[in-house]
């Protein structure tokens, strides 16, 4: 996250709701299903790891 807040919700296997912002950042593992909503104006990366 660079600017803003970002709700990261994982949907299994337990529903888990988590607020990303500049100092709270997150992993998202390619497995787990899950989804992202913007909360206002946000900008950030997104970086792919094999």
């Amino acid at each position: 996250m660079l600017e803003g807040k970002l709700q990261y919700t994982i949907n299994e296997p337990v529903k888990e709701v988590i607020i990303l912002d500049p100092e709270n950042s997150g992993v998202v593992e390619p497995t787990i299903r899950h989804e992202v909503k913007p909360l206002g104006k946000v900008r950030f990366c997104i970086e792919v790891y094999q």
